[in-house]
Parts: structure tokens; C-alpha cells; sequence
């Protein structure tokens, strides 16, 4: 077997334990309750909810990882953008979607807990992961960082200066991506 393929299966492996670790969260023992409930509405128990959100990132956190090896700095960047946005338009979506069905139909006291409603729906919103992206989006940006473009401090001795206080240069630093 080839150094690669070991590290490849090792890695799918990981990835397996991880996934099962994280949904056998919603089958730990106790009642942690219905911890979102309020006049927008009850959720799933704590358990469930936590191994369904854990669950997306560790399905996209891989593709992040393995965005590292297949694309340039910039094209992570175009991908964290792109994931980035996807995430707040659905979120966005989501916003719409509960002033025009939820609005109308509650009265005017529970109105005043709309935006908790709306936290209320992506929390508990496990069908599609909208923060999961977001959060994937993010981290997608930051491995593009390309250092082009930053400055890195170099100092340089001045000559015939007795204190060996140097100049300070700053010189770019390329990293060939």
C-alpha cells in the first residue's frame, strides 16, 4: 500500500469516527430540555439539534481541507465568497419567509418577537446547513489569505552606527501560489 493511499484511508476513516461521534450526540442520556422555546415556538431537544449542526461541519469541513490541495489562494477565495453568500442569502430567505407566513398570523404581541423567531427557524433549521456555510465560507477566505502582499519587517544595520539600532526595510514575501 502506498504511503497516499494509507493517509487517504486513514483520513476516511477519521472522517467516519468523527460523523458517528457527532450524531451519537443526540443520543446522550439525559433530558437537557427544549432549550429554544418561547412564544416564536418550541424545538427539537438540545441533543438532537447540536448533533445535526455538528454533523454539517464536519461533512464540509474535509472540503475545505481539500480545497487546500486542488485550488490556487485566489480560487479559495472566489469558493469562500461564493459559499459565504450562499449562506446569508438563505438566511436572508429565511428572514422573508417568516414575515410573510408567520407575521400575519400571530397577534400583535408576539409580533415583538419576530427577529427571536427568526433566530428561532435557523437555529433550528437542519435541513440545509446555512451557518454551517457561512462558517465554512469564512474559513475558506482565510486559508486563501494570500502573503503577496504583506509587508514582512526586515532590520538592517546602519553602518558606523555605535547604539546597533538598524534601519527598518520592508520587503514583500511571495508564496509561488
Amino acid at each position: 500500500m502506498s504511503p497516499t493511499f494509507r493517509r487517504l484511508l486513514a483520513g476516511i476513516v477519521a472522517w467516519g469516527i468523527a460523523l458517528t461521534a457527532t450524531l451519537s450526540i443526540a443520543r446522550l442520556p439525559g433530558d437537557l430540555g427544549h432549550g429554544v422555546c418561547g412564544p416564536w415556538g418550541c424545538g427539537p431537544p438540545l441533543q438532537a439539534l447540536a448533533a445535526c449542526h455538528l454533523s454539517w461541519l464536519v461533512v464540509l469541513l474535509p472540503l475545505a481541507g481539500v480545497s487546500q490541495t486542488w485550488l490556487s489562494r485566489r480560487q479559495q477565495r472566489v469558493l469562500g465568497i461564493v459559499v459565504m453568500v450562499s449562506g446569508c442569502v438563505g438566511l436572508i430567505e429565511i428572514a422573508a419567509h417568516e414575515y410573510v407566513t408567520w407575521w400575519p398570523a400571530v397577534n400583535e404581541w408576539q409580533r415583538g418577537f419576530f427577529w427571536q423567531r427568526v433566530g428561532f427557524v435557523i437555529a433550528t433549521w437542519v435541513d440545509l446547513p446555512l451557518v454551517e456555510l457561512i462558517l465554512v465560507g469564512l474559513l475558506l477566505l482565510t486559508l486563501g489569505q494570500s502573503t503577496e502582499n504583506r509587508g514582512v519587517v526586515q532590520a538592517r544595520g546602519r553602518g558606523g552606527d555605535d547604539e546597533g539600532h538598524g534601519d527598518l526595510a520592508v520587503s514583500s514575501q511571495n508564496d509561488g501560489r
